[in-house]
């Protein structure tokens, strides 16, 4: 006897919503992720994996620039259509930002979830 459970999903744009665009750039601008970058900046990359990580089963390089580079990705965020980003500046990025940046994003989001839920 098996039982099927709907799985509760989040998708990327409700949990991205969460957090205003202006606190997430006031975060890259603390943190100074956004030095010397065209393309790739902190909330760009934070998006992007956020959306990889919740839209795909499997992660790799490669699967990420595609999901960059797609139109619905581009549209989904508000990015310029015109940019794309290979898999290897993708690891070049990862490699050099900043933890930081991303430790005080997920704080912002574990903040801002408990004042969404009343916790705390």
């Amino acid at each position: 006897m098996s039982t099927s459970k709907k799985q509760n999903r989040i998708s990327a744009k409700d949990l991205l919503a969460i957090i205003p665009d202006e606190q997430i750039s006031n975060i890259a601008k603390e943190t100074n992720v956004n030095y010397y970058t065209k393309i790739l900046d902190g909330k760009s990359l934070l998006y992007l994996i956020l959306y990889s990580l919740i839209e795909q089963k499997r992660n790799n390089l490669r699967t990420i620039e595609n999901i960059f580079n797609s139109l619905q990705f581009k549209l989904l965020f508000n990015f310029d259509t015109s940019k794309t980003v290979k898999y290897n500046s993708i690891s070049e990025r990862l490699s050099v930002i900043k933890l930081e940046f991303f430790e005080k994003c997920f704080m912002l989001f574990h903040e801002t979830k408990y004042q969404l839920l009343g916790i705390g």
